[in-house]
């Protein structure tokens, strides 16, 4: 079973979303500790899929949301993370992704 993580319903309507307050006081810490880790580990079997890009990612967004789980277990990321990488925005993403994944 594979489910899809819609980041325009979740990143901007679960209880740890982020906005301009939140993201000048946190930086995405706690929705990455207190919601998206969660939610990663409760479904091990899960298809990341951006399927809207008209949102504010990030460098950031990427190193707090991503960073713990891109650590800690390359491979199941690679496995369940998947990016379409048709547009600038998905590509740019994926750089992004790629960076923090040769970070030591």
């Amino acid at each position: 079973m594979r489910i899809t993580f819609h980041f325009e319903k979740e990143y901007t309507s679960t209880p740890y979303a982020r906005n301009a307050e939140h993201d000048k006081e946190k930086n995405g810490e706690d929705f990455e500790k207190n919601y998206l880790s969660k939610w990663i580990d409760e479904k091990q079997e899960t298809l990341i899929k951006v399927d809207n890009l008209e949102l504010p990612f990030s460098d950031s967004f990427v190193d707090a949301s991503f960073c713990k789980l891109i650590r800690q277990n390359k491979k199941l990321f690679y496995k369940y993370i998947k990016i379409d990488n048709k547009t600038d925005d998905e590509k740019d993403l994926l750089n992004t992704i790629k960076e923090v994944l040769a970070r030591k």
